[in-house]
């Protein structure tokens, strides 16, 4: 688990081989920066652990952790960080020991402890659930709309044929009794 971050540095970033390559600190613009933010943490953190202020709140009501907790965390910090040292520094402790004793949590580190898989599984299943959703809605709601307005459309279509005989006196028929109802309805909106 704790050579991981060693692995990164020797990995070709294209093919994933391994490739002759030492670590080495990083250039002055990267490394400035990080020494200033390490600084600054760590003289907030002092001081808040021997005075029991701390020195930046928010506006809202400031919640106190247990008193044991700050000197907790930089113990467990100190001694991963002498864990680490002892073991791809100094080398005194065997890094595939170390790995087999702790063979669960490295599993589980080594698969980002299934978080990724959590938000793919409930991401899944919530677009999954939204497409059934909106297929419904085609299906039965858009499509059957349309095949109702479709399905007068060939009726009215059907009825509508019967009129269309091909002969011209029906056609001038057609045109009589239209020209007499449009007579009819002017003189009935006039009067």
């Amino acid at each position: 688990m704790a050579d991981i971050p060693s692995q990164t540095v020797r990995l070709k970033p294209d093919t994933g081989h391994h490739v002759p390559h030492s670590p080495h600190d990083p250039p002055m613009t990267m490394l400035l920066p990080l020494w200033i933010l390490a600084l600054l943490a760590l003289v907030v953190g002092v001081y808040s652990t021997f005075t029991g202020h701390v020195p930046i709140t928010a506006a809202t009501e400031h919640e106190g952790a247990p008193s044991w907790l700050t000197p907790a965390a930089i113990v467990v910090a100190l001694a991963g960080i002498l864990l680490a040292w002892l073991t791809y520094q100094r080398r005194s402790i065997d890094a595939e020991r170390l790995a087999s004793m702790f063979g669960p949590i490295r599993h589980a580190a080594m698969k980002k402890f299934w978080i990724d898989d959590l938000f793919e599984g409930v991401l899944a299943f919530a677009l999954l659930a939204f497409s059934k959703f909106v297929g419904w809605i085609d299906r039965y709601l858009v499509d059957g709309v349309l095949n109702v307005v479709s399905a007068w459309t060939v009726s009215a279509g059907d009825g509508i044929r019967s009129i269309q005989t091909g002969r011209a006196q029906d056609y001038v028929y057609g045109v009589a009794v239209g020209l007499l109802l449009l007579m009819l309805w002017m003189r009935w909106a006039l009067a």
